[in-house]
């Protein structure tokens, strides 16, 4: 499911002529209810809840292994911790990659 959200989509889009190559579609702002650790050494996507927050979207981690259909249904997107980054603080504003566009 990352791998296709990640390149399956954009490509798909791309070839039927709906986007350029670097724009980012349906991607929502969403404030950070928990911190998210993550390894420096790689570029990590964390499943994530969306709901209602005071200040509009918040972003829940789904906690479980990344194998687990269960935490894939549970999410409504993909946080993405870029490479270099150890991680969010909670509040952070973030980008959530929905599952549903």
């Amino acid at each position: 499911m990352v791998v296709f959200e990640v390149f399956g989509r954009p490509l798909i889009r791309r070839l039927m002529g709906l986007v350029s190559g670097s724009e980012r579609v349906g991607v929502i702002r969403a404030r950070l209810a928990e911190n998210v650790a993550s390894s420096p050494a790689r570029e990590e996507y964390v499943r994530v809840r969306l709901v209602d927050g005071p200040d509009g979207p918040a972003a829940v981690p789904v906690p479980g292994k990344s194998g687990l259909i269960t935490t894939l249904v549970q999410a409504d997107g993909l946080l993405r911790v870029p490479l270099g980054r150890q991680g969010y603080q909670a509040g952070d504003e973030v980008e959530v990659v929905p599952f549903r566009r």
